[in-house]
């Protein structure tokens, strides 16, 4: 149980800092310049993907839980 207790807390690290650049970056994609637009295009993406993927792992280490 400890093992799974670590692993939850790693992914909601991750989690949290992958909200914390989506919910910042995206202000800049109504910036008027080009280059800031197409870098925090990027990095929004990047980073909604990075939610994404952690989401999925804690639903399944929710089910390995309540399956123990």
């Amino acid at each position: 149980m400890d093992k799974l207790t670590l692993q939850f807390d790693i992914i909601k690290t991750k989690l949290l800092i992958f909200m914390a650049i989506a919910g910042g970056s995206w202000i800049y994609v109504l910036n008027g310049n080009i280059y800031v637009q197409m870098l925090t295009s990027i990095l929004l993406i990047i980073s909604s993907y990075g939610v994404m993927v952690n989401l999925i792992k804690l639903g399944e280490l929710e089910k390995r839980i309540e399956n123990e």
